[in-house]
């Protein structure tokens, strides 16, 4: 399975096709979608650029308009995704290892089994409605604006539940109680991480808000780790992203196993 950015360049539309620039926009969405909502990282860094160049990737193709289009995988959260566009409308399939109990607020069509409508999808990628299963279910959607508004509800709801299964102040105070005092002691424009970090998780408590802010402690490891490097102890702060952005994500993972309803 190509990634889309290896796909997209053995396989560029001709510029004699009317589609040309519909067909190459389409693409270009679907690397923001990877490089934005479902990224797992948030800085400029190598790490975050690999990490969505390679997150979405070509599953099968399709034609229409006599171009060559991708049928887009994707996998976020331990939930799949599988989507095309065929410049009228977006086919979606989504699998998930727990229930989506989300209102979409009508932003979607539900879809029968009718396979020869998810042009380029095998037939074990397509399902029925929704409504039925909320776990494996296929739907259309309009155009860009829908799909996004389609993400952002999934993307919120997991954050949502990742917060309410475990605080993100809590897996800042645990990942604490986990490092050294040298990594912790070490600072940067006369603070310490260990007082940064604190800080962080003292303001998520406070705050009203109950979405998990990883981009906030993106944020404040990157600078750390840029501005850090002279440090003797630069091995270990360079294990701190692991330790975040991995090990943190394995652990909630364990307390994010719904019983089927």
């Amino acid at each position: 399975m190509y990634s889309l950015a290896d796909w997209s360049k053995q396989n560029e539309t001709s510029e004699k096709m009317i589609y040309k620039r519909n067909a190459d926009n389409q693409i270009f969405f679907m690397q923001n979608i990877g490089r934005g909502l479902f990224s797992a990282y948030r800085s400029d860094d190598d790490i975050a650029y690999n990490h969505s160049r390679d997150l979405i990737k070509v599953a099968s193709t399709h034609t229409s308009k006599s171009i060559t289009l991708p049928v887009y995988y994707f996998m976020w959260e331990n939930i799949k995704f599988y989507l095309r566009y065929n410049f009228h409308d977006w086919k979606v399939s989504v699998i998930s290892e727990y229930p989506l109990e989300i209102d979409f607020e009508d932003c979607f069509k539900d879809c029968s089994y009718a396979s020869c409508y998810f042009e380029g999808f095998r037939p074990e990628w397509v399902f029925g409605s929704y409504f039925k299963d909320n776990k494996r279910f296929s739907v259309e959607l309009s155009d860009n604006e829908d799909l996004t508004f389609f993400f952002r509800k999934i993307w919120y709801y997991i954050r949502k539940m990742e917060q309410e299964m475990m605080p993100i102040s809590t897996v800042i105070r645990k990942t604490l109680s986990e490092m050294s005092e040298e990594a912790l002691n070490a600072g940067w424009t006369g603070d310490t991480l260990k007082m940064s970090l604190e800080g962080v998780a003292t303001k998520i408590e406070k705050s009203s808000n109950k979405v998990h802010n990883w981009s906030y402690i993106d944020t404040l490891l990157s600078n750390y780790l840029k501005t850090n490097k002279k440090f003797k102890d630069w091995d270990e702060t360079q294990k701190i992203y692991d330790m975040f952005f991995k090990d943190n994500w394995d652990r909630l993972e364990t307390k994010r196993r719904f019983d089927s309803k």
